[in-house]
């Protein structure tokens, strides 16, 4: 997973939002934006999640920007490993 490259691209990039949009519809763009924010709610402080384990790698991108938007939005405070592997809560 290259996680890095989809980073550095999602602050000045939001293209991601239409091209998603035409790949999966915007209704599940939706469904997923919230059942990614449930999720990501629903997680303790201090807990450490793979990444790998919660996103299908064709996903990665949409998880990822989607992620990083909530986390601006609600100010949740999850952060990536330093190798891009995981998420802290």
């Amino acid at each position: 997973m290259n996680v890095e490259k989809f980073l550095m691209r999602t602050h000045d990039d939001d293209e991601w939002i239409e091209r998603w949009e035409k790949k999966i519809g915007f209704d599940q763009m939706i469904k997923y934006r919230n059942q990614l924010l449930e999720y990501v709610n629903s997680q303790k402080v201090g807990t450490e999640v793979s990444i790998k384990s919660i996103v299908q790698e064709s996903r990665l991108e949409l998880f990822i920007k989607t992620f990083c938007m909530l986390k601006l939005e609600h100010h949740i405070d999850a952060n990536f490993s330093a190798d891009f592997k995981r998420i802290k809560f």
